[in-house]
């Protein structure tokens, strides 16, 4: 007897290997496109900022003081307790944000204070820049909620 044998090929045909792109470029397009995201410094510094503020007015709220936050200068923002609003002159050591990424503060000549009910004394809207003068605008409202637009 004879035995036949049935070579056969294996391969990945023409749609497999274009399905099998598509899926790679459809991934990488979104990684890259999450890269970006990561290297802009406008909107890293704004997200620090909302962080920072978040940060004070929860302490404000757990210490049951009122918690002043402003800048010192265009490139550091700095709280300090008190009793009231206006007494609150103790400065504290590790609460300051320092603006990194080559970004600043148009004005430095706000301030706001958070109630030990975690409330801001005013709404105020201040902005911040870039080195390539582009801007975002800070929104804090009465009730402390932040927004960056």
């Amino acid at each position: 007897m004879k035995s036949t044998r049935h070579t056969s090929q294996s391969g990945l045909s023409i749609i497999e290997i274009l399905t099998v792109l598509f899926i790679i470029s459809i991934v990488s397009a979104s990684v890259i496109d999450n890269i970006k995201e990561i290297n802009r410094p406008l909107t890293n510094t704004g997200f620090e900022i909302t962080h920072y503020l978040r940060l004070a007015r929860a302490r404000a709220i757990s210490q049951t003081q009122f918690i002043k936050v402003h800048p010192s200068s265009n490139f550091q923002i700095v709280s300090s307790s008190g009793e009231t609003c206006e007494t609150a002159t103790n400065t504290i050591s590790n609460l300051t944000l320092n603006l990194s990424n080559n970004t600043s503060l148009i004005s430095n000549s706000w301030e706001i204070c958070f109630t030990p009910r975690g409330l801001s004394n005013t709404s105020y809207s201040f902005q911040i820049s870039d080195e390539l003068s582009h801007t975002r605008d800070v929104q804090i409202a009465l009730g402390g909620g932040v927004r960056i637009q």
